[in-house]
C-alpha cells in the first residue's frame, strides 16, 4: 500500500523520504515553530526526522494515520508537513500542520489542510475532521476556519507547554452530506441498472462465483424492468448526485420489504446508508407503511449489524438448509438462538 500524493493548484503533497530528514530538521527546528505547536520537540535533534519519516508508511498500513510533505509544485521545495491520525472505529481523523516560518502568510497551509481534508473525506472514509491549537496560537485557528470547520469549544487549561499550562481551542468539521430520496425517473434507469450489475456481482464474488456467471448490464437492464413491474426503485442522492439506490415491493396489511439497497463502492462507510433508511423510515410512515421487512444472508455479518443498528430489531423468519454434498459445507460457525449453525 503506497501513500498518496495530493495536487493542489501551487502544491504537491506527497509521501516524506529519508532524503527530506535533513530540511525537515532545518525546518522544524526553528523556535518559532516549536513554539506554536504543541507536540514539536526544540531543540529538533539528530536523528529525530529520520526516525518520525520511518514510521509513516508503517502507520499508513495500519490505518492509523497519514503524513504527507508539503511541497511547491514549481520550486519543487519542502514547505511544511501535514496529516490525520486516523480513529478507525469512529471515522474521525485529527488533522495537524507545521509551515516553515519562511512560508508563513501565503496560504500554503490553508490549501494543504483543505486537500488533505478532502482527501480524508473521499478516500479514507472519513466522517468527522477535527482539530485543535494553543489559543496563544490564533494564525492556526484562522486556516481552520477558512477549511470549513467550526469552533467546538475550547479546553481550558488542558496542556502543558514549557512550563505554562495552556488553553486547546477544539474546531471540528462533518462530511458535507444531503442525503435524499427520490422514485426512479426515466432519465436514472440506466444508471440504476449499471449500480444492480455491481450489486449482483458484490453477490458473486461472495459466492466465489466463476465470471462467466457474473451479470452484465444488458441483464441488469432486464432486471430492473422486473423490479420495476413488481415494486418501486427509490434512487438515493447525496448533494444532487445519485450514489445508490433502495429495491422496494408492497404487499397486504400495509407491509414493506426492502429487497435491496445498494450504495456506491466511494460512498460506503461514511454513514450515508443509515441516513438514506432514515428517510426511507420518514417515507413508509408517510405512506402508512405499518412494517418492513428484510433478508439477510447470515454470512454477511455487517449486514446484520447494519440493519440491527437501523432499528430491525425482531427476528421474523429464519431459513435452514441441509446439505447432502459435502462440498458445499462451510466452515464458519454462528450462533442463533443458542445453536451453532454454518454460516452460508
Amino acid at each position: 500500500m503506497h501513500l498518496p500524493n495530493i495536487e493542489t493548484k501551487r502544491l504537491i503533497l506527497r509521501p516524506f523520504n529519508l532524503e527530506d530528514a535533513e530540511e525537515v530538521q532545518r525546518l522544524a527546528g526553528d523556535v518559532e515553530i516549536a513554539k506554536t505547536t504543541l507536540n514539536i520537540p526544540h531543540p529538533y535533534e539528530d536523528r529525530m526526522a529520520e526516525e518520525w519519516i520511518g514510521r509513516h508508511v508503517e502507520e499508513y498500513e495500519k490505518g492509523n494515520g497519514l503524513a504527507l510533505a508539503i511541497t511547491h509544485r514549481e520550486e519543487k521545495c519542502l514547505i511544511g508537513a501535514i496529516g490525520l491520525i486516523i480513529n478507525k472505529d469512529y471515522d474521525i481523523g485529527s488533522l495537524g500542520y507545521w509551515i516553515g516560518k519562511t512560508y508563513w502568510n501565503k496560504g500554503y497551509c490553508t490549501e494543504a489542510a483543505k486537500a488533505i481534508c478532502e482527501y480524508g473525506f473521499q478516500n479514507i472514509g472519513l466522517h468527522k475532521i477535527y482539530a485543535t491549537h494553543l489559543k496563544i496560537n490564533p494564525a492556526s485557528g484562522k486556516v481552520m476556519q477558512k477549511i470549513g470547520m467550526k469552533q467546538e469549544g475550547i479546553l481550558k487549561e488542558h496542556v502543558k507547554k514549557w512550563g505554562k499550562y495552556e488553553d486547546l481551542v477544539y474546531y471540528g468539521m462533518l462530511e458535507e452530506m444531503d442525503i435524499i430520496i427520490k422514485e426512479m425517473n426515466e432519465e436514472l434507469f440506466l444508471d440504476t441498472a449499471k449500480m444492480i450489475t455491481d450489486l449482483m456481482n458484490y453477490h458473486r464474488r461472495l459466492n466465489d462465483a466463476p465470471k462467466e456467471y457474473w451479470q452484465t448490464d444488458e441483464e441488469s437492464v432486464e432486471t430492473l424492468k422486473e423490479w420495476c413491474e413488481k415494486g418501486k426503485i427509490y434512487n438515493i442522492f447525496n448533494c444532487d448526485e445519485v450514489v445508490g439506490f433502495f429495491y422496494m415491493k408492497f404487499g397486504g396489511q400495509n407491509v414493506a420489504w426492502l429487497e435491496d439497497l445498494y450504495i456506491i463502492e466511494d460512498c460506503r462507510r461514511k454513514g450515508i446508508g443509515k441516513i438514506a433508511m432514515s428517510k426511507l423510515d420518514e417515507l413508509m410512515i408517510e405512506k402508512g407503511v405499518a412494517a418492513m421487512f428484510v433478508d439477510i444472508i447470515p454470512r454477511n455479518t455487517s449486514a446484520f449489524k447494519f440493519y440491527r443498528e437501523c432499528g430491525f430489531d425482531h427476528l421474523n423468519l429464519i431459513q435452514l438448509r441441509k446439505n447432502y454434498d459435502v462440498k458445499l459445507n462451510k466452515d464458519d460457525d454462528v450462533e442463533i438462538l443458542g445453536f451453532n449453525f454454518k454460516k452460508y
